[in-house]
């Protein structure tokens, strides 16, 4: 399987890097590290299109303007129509074409197009659709996706790995373990991380540019949104609609994330699970479910709504006609009767 990616990689002459929408910094980091892996070991360019911009902080030590484009269907496909071997890479993704119909859509216009399939969702590639259209599929169980490309890397006899690919390594590994603090953490991750420092990562400028800049306005809208949270049974949770959501962007400037609040109340002493209900359009709902340790119940909540994850962290989002309190209502119905 791996000598398969590196030849498909090889004659590729069109390769196009994609990921979910509102990329974290795992995303972020599994397009940045392969985007110049493939430079440096291929001698090739490839195309990162997010669907929209990172909602992490970061400055220009981790991006620059020219490192990626914001997807358009129409000029796309005309690229991959104008290329001999065309290449789709999907990176952290989940489900393809349950989270992203334009893949489907690719796959439907280029009869040529190749898909590899890299991922550390359990499931991502498994469906009978997903099967059809995928060329290969790499997934493993892992704290990230950059640690599955990292291992990828490393199948490559004498493989280039440089300091950028080192340092967007560490970024997805420590974006998705809350700052290396998750109990996931094994000797594999920290000996991941040493091996990238090695290389020459520059971890120290990584956390600074991730962690340790606060914005006062930042932090005084994630403790007003602080205020509205509730606890229940074994969980904690907060929801917020979209006038709420706005209230607070007028008022502090700044668009609150839910991973802002979630990381924080999940941590509560004497619960199990914590989740955040954004209303983050009108007519749009979006959900995060977290624990500190596995719990599948959550899961199977994300799940039952059309999304994904992990057993400790998992989401779905989607769009409503009804009012944002019956979703809300049918949301916690929910939650109640499978995890309470």
């Amino acid at each position: 399987m791996y000598k398969e990616t590196f030849d498909l990689i090889e004659s590729s002459d069109f390769i196009l890097l994609i990921t979910h929408p509102t990329p974290d910094p795992d995303a972020f980091g599994s397009c940045m590290s392969l985007k110049y892996f493939i430079k440096d070991n291929f001698n090739k360019e490839s195309l990162i299109a997010f669907f929209d911009l990172p909602t992490f902080k970061y400055n220009d030590f981790l991006i620059k303007k020219d490192d990626f484009e914001i997807f358009d269907f129409s000029k796309i496909l005309l690229k991959l129509h104008a290329a001999n071997s065309p290449l789709l890479i999907v990176l952290d993704i989940g489900s393809l074409t349950g989270r992203i119909s334009e893949i489907k859509n690719l796959v439907n216009e280029v009869n040529k197009l190749k898909i590899i399939n890299i991922d550390h969702h359990v499931n991502s590639g498994s469906s009978i659709e997903e099967k059809r259209i995928i060329t290969i599929n790499h997934v493993q169980k892992s704290i990230s996706t950059t640690s599955v490309l990292l291992n990828l890397y490393r199948r490559r006899e004498s493989s280039y790995i440089s300091s950028n690919v080192a340092l967007f390594t560490i970024l997805g590994i420590y974006g998705d373990s809350e700052g290396f603090r998750d109990l996931g953490m094994n000797t594999k991750m920290f000996s991941d991380i040493s091996f990238c420092i090695k290389l020459g990562a520059e971890i120290d400028k990584l956390i600074l540019a991730l962690d340790r800049s606060k914005n006062i306005n930042v932090e005084k809208a994630i403790s007003a949104a602080m205020q509205m949270v509730k606890i229940d049974r074994n969980y904690a949770y907060i929801v917020l609609n979209n006038k709420q959501l706005s209230n607070l962007k007028n008022i502090y400037g700044y668009f609150l994330d839910k991973s802002d609040v979630l990381t924080k109340i999940k941590n509560f002493d004497g619960i199990k699970f914590a989740f955040v209900i954004f209303e983050t359009q009108p007519g749009k709902i979006s959900v995060s479910l977290k624990s500190r340790v596995i719990y599948p119940k959550i899961l199977k909540v994300a799940q039952l709504f059309g999304g994904g994850g992990h057993e400790k962290s998992c989401a779905f989002r989607y769009f409503f006609n009804t009012s944002f309190d019956e979703e809300v209502n049918k949301i916690v119905k929910a939650i109640e009767k499978m995890c309470g």
